[in-house]
């Protein structure tokens, strides 16, 4: 199996992508500079380091090695509330 085919059967397995479109990001990121590549490559490898999950509320935030989020964390927060999310989107410009 070729380097593009590995690389698309890897975004195949992301929630919502296919075949196509798994491709597509593979063509796309050839037709990128290799420090594009870099980077996003070390985004990826960094995700690991220096996010977690909190084990109250299992929302995903950047804190390496802490176990809480600052929301659980935090001595003021009503804990008999309960707040359902279903998906955490932060979008930037």
């Amino acid at each position: 199996m070729d380097a593009i085919e590995t690389l698309a059967e890897y975004f195949a397995e992301f929630p919502g992508i296919g075949e196509r479109q798994s491709k597509r990001f593979v063509y796309y990121l050839l037709s990128r500079n290799p420090n594009y590549l870099r980077d996003i490559a070390g985004a990826i490898l960094d995700i690991k380091k220096n996010i977690s999950q909190c084990e109250l509320c299992f929302h995903y935030f950047s804190g390496a090695g802490k176990t809480l989020c600052d929301v659980c964390a935090n001595p003021l927060t009503d804990i008999s509330q309960l707040m359902v999310i279903e998906k955490t989107l932060t979008m930037r410009r």
